[in-house]
């Protein structure tokens, strides 16, 4: 009798078959977790026009990101009043990342804490997510002294659950019956804001509508105190002072651009509201500043520098400096109460020499040189 010889299990084909197997569970999951998110969509709808009474909230599709997300696209927020009374916000997609790990950690205090301030960061807290938002556009507009920000309802206050919030590719568009803002634009704004620790960071940079460039970067070193460094490329000031101030059209200076650094420190009021209570301090530092000054048919350049220090209670400017090709101002002053009762103190020094912006000035103003 001969012995049967065993037979060798074919892994190969288990393996494959085990693939497979977990490829159809996998799929039907997925499958499962779009028709929950399909269903999700008109809950999601009624729960963001509950926090924001007298608001539409529409999206026209929820999908599964991989490992952990959502992403819901074609997201529209209206006015108050619907959205017969036009768009107050809108993006191409909001995608949220859930870092389960993270989430598993702050469990605890999300189920026992009911406040805002119920999470207890630490400065290594890693984030338990992330939000995306890709080209997101908002209309900001003011009517008989009112904008339309929306009004949260009750109940918002929500557990602090850190995250990283990233924003590609925004625009803010901004109409303004007063005037002052009207027109302004910010195109093709970046940002980040990281939330994750005890020192919230975040920076951004945008163009502005007059094609300036500006970027900012900070954080906060507590819950009131905010530090921050701006860049600005390419500004017009005359353009944006025309804006609070009563400047002539015919004003003689044309094609004014700036180029700054400013550094300022915020400390916030608990109530951010009351605007008045603010404090905050500064240094700003303008490396480049050029401009034509024009009567008639002269025309001529001017390059100028200043720094200056402020806060809420003075502005002081110092080596305020205007060049020509034969001329020079120098200023050096004081703005005083600049929020409540502005006040100017100012010594100039300077030097004109005949041939071109003495032969400007009335005869009594001419200086000896």
């Amino acid at each position: 009798m001969t012995e049967e010889t065993p037979r060798k299990i074919n892994w190969k084909w288990i393996g494959i078959s085990g693939g497979i197997f977990c490829a159809l569970m996998v799929g039907a999951a997925l499958f499962k977790a779009n028709q929950v998110l399909k269903e999700a969509g008109p809950s999601i709808q009624s729960s963001v026009e509950a926090r924001l009474p007298g608001h539409q909230f529409r999206m026209s599709e929820l999908s599964l990101g991989w490992p952990m997300g959502v992403t819901a696209s074609g997201v529209d927020l209206s006015n108050a009043g619907g959205f017969e009374n036009g768009t107050l916000f809108k993006a191409q997609t909001v995608t949220v990342q859930v870092r389960f790990l993270q989430l598993l950690k702050l469990l605890p205090q999300l189920i026992h804490k009911k406040s805002i301030d119920g999470i207890k960061l630490t400065p290594d807290s890693d984030s338990a997510g992330s939000i995306q938002v890709v080209r997101p556009e908002l209309f900001l507009i003011r009517k008989d002294g009112r904008w339309n920000f929306p009004a949260f309802g009750e109940n918002r206050k929500k557990p602090l659950i850190p995250v990283e919030i990233e924003i590609v590719s925004g625009l803010i568009q901004i109409k303004d019956d007063q005037k002052m803002f009207e027109g302004l634009e910010v195109k093709n704004l970046n940002a980040s804001f990281d939330l994750s620790a005890l020192s919230p960071k975040f920076n951004f940079e945008f163009l502005g509508a007059g094609g300036e460039k500006i970027s900012a970067r900070g954080k906060t070193t507590d819950a009131q105190n905010l530090r921050s460094e701006i860049q600005v490329e390419n500004l017009s000031v005359l353009e944006y002072a025309r804006r609070g101030l009563s400047i002539p059209q015919n004003f003689p200076l044309k094609d004014d651009r700036m180029n700054s650094k400013i550094s300022v420190n915020f400390k916030l009021p608990l109530d951010i509201e009351h605007a008045e209570n603010w404090e905050w301090n500064g240094t700003a530092t303008v490396f480049e500043q050029k401009a034509t000054l024009f009567f008639s048919s002269l025309e001529i350049p001017v390059n100028g520098k200043a720094e200056l220090e402020f806060s809420q209670d003075i502005f002081n400017f110092k080596n305020v400096e205007f060049k020509t090709a034969a001329s020079a101002l120098k200023l050096e002053g004081s703005l005083l109460s600049p929020v409540q009762d502005p006040r100017v103190q100012i010594q100039m020094s300077g030097y004109v020499q005949s041939g071109e912006l003495g032969n400007l000035l009335p005869t009594q103003l001419k200086p000896e040189g």
